[in-house]
């Protein structure tokens, strides 16, 4: 069976995901060996913690919930098969990530996986699924538009930077502040040709930053000399009255004025020119409305793709059958072969060899072949022996509180 351990943004806290994102791997791969699991896959990311397992029981859950006890993490949920498969693809997507649509999950689930198979921790069903899943996640934002439009503050910027480039001759370009915002900024437009200069009061961060990005710096105080010079003033600092108001510009540079500043850092009210935090995230939530609204066809694209995943787990099931009961007829052989060579002697090794390898051939070759004919693989486990699966609902989904 496909078991699937969570816990992610929508019911924890980050406390909650830094403890177990922390956590070495090795603690989580002795655990999963004494539960007897198969093949494993360990997704970790900012905002989800999981492991989707491959078992032939229940056992592992009850060893996980006792080791999660003890770092006191909650509102971890388990999913089994269908329901666990799906939830895979929803997070290739990035239809369960924080942001609908984000498109940075595709490649770290890519590379999660790639880590497991060379790792040797995934196996022939785990592959599949992830293969699959990121396949589909790409048929996804071909087919909708679940990943369109902007829905972050740094790229929304940019976009704005970019539309006025078009209408005017833009050239210089000011950003006031040394944090996190600025980084991105700078890190996008370092790819543009215009001519950047980072203002701030922190000498060290400032070259700090000239150094990382190629940038010109200048000390804040300085700004009032060189603002009539910019085209674009763009500003992302934390303070408690602005640092600048209407009549510090004149009456048409800078061209246009980004304020990422909460609360805002200029008192300014030409609607032209002025951006501040209400009019972008107005745009943004314009943006998530419309990929809120695709994941009606993405869920359609889901279930029309899990028939087949289905059709496909059924058959390596089979062939997982078949090996094992050709298994199971090779360790008989093999007992029987020791016994009778202790009556005949090792000399005529070869001959009971090629004897028993004919019968056992002979014998399973036309009910393995009905097998594929097979609907009930559980009849088939039960007929040859093969080690049944525990029982449990696949679509129940397990909480653990």
């Amino acid at each position: 069976m496909i078991i699937s351990f969570h816990v992610t943004h929508k019911k924890s806290s980050l406390t909650e995901l830094e403890k177990l994102i922390n956590i070495p791997d090795n603690t989580y791969i002795s655990l999963l060996e004494i539960g007897n699991v198969k093949e494993y896959v360990i997704l970790r990311t900012c905002h989800r913690f999981e492991i989707y397992m491959v078992a032939d029981s229940h056992a592992i859950i009850d060893i996980l919930n006792d080791f999660i006890k003890t770092i006191e993490v909650k509102n971890n949920f388990y999913l089994f098969d269908e329901i666990s498969i799906i939830h895979l693809i929803k997070v290739s997507s990035g239809m369960d990530s924080m942001v609908i649509g984000e498109q940075d999950i595709q490649r770290q689930v890519k590379e999660t996986l790639a880590k497991s198979m060379n790792d040797g921790k995934s196996g022939k069903i785990l592959n599949y699924l992830f293969m699959k899943s990121l396949n589909i996640a790409k048929r996804i934002r071909h087919e909708t538009a679940i990943a369109n439009g902007i829905v972050s503050v740094p790229q929304s910027t940019i976009k704005i930077i970019e539309e006025w480039s078009l209408k005017k001759d833009i050239k210089e370009i000011g950003i006031i502040g040394t944090g996190y915002v600025a980084k991105l900024l700078l890190k996008y437009l370092k790819k543009t040709s215009l001519n950047i200069t980072l203002f701030g009061r922190n000498m060290e961060k400032l070259y700090e930053l000239k150094d990382l990005f190629n940038v010109n710096i200048c000390n804040l105080n300085k700004l009032a000399e060189k603002i009539d010079n910019l085209d674009i003033l763009v500003t992302a600092v934390s303070v408690s009255d602005p640092i600048l108001q209407k009549k510090d510009f004149n009456a048409t540079k800078p061209y246009l004025i980004l304020d990422l500043g909460n609360p805002r850092n200029i008192e300014f009210d030409d609607i032209e020119r002025y951006y501040d935090l209400d009019k972008i995230k107005k745009n943004i939530e314009t943006n998530m409305k419309l990929r809120n609204k695709e994941i009606k066809k993405a869920e359609k694209i889901i279930e029309e793709e899990i028939k087949n995943i289905e059709k496909k787990l059924k058959n390596l099931e089979k062939e997982m059958v078949i090996a094992e009961i050709y298994k199971n007829a090779e360790r008989i052989r093999e007992e029987e072969i020791l016994e009778t060579i202790k009556i005949l002697g090792n000399e005529k090794r070869e001959v009971i060899e090629n004897l028993t390898r004919s019968l056992m051939n002979r014998l399973l070759a036309e009910p393995v072949k009905n097998i594929e004919k097979i609907a009930d693989i559980e009849t088939v486990k039960t007929l040859y022996g093969v080690r049944k699966n525990g029982t449990y609902n696949k679509n129940e989904e397990i909480e653990r509180k």
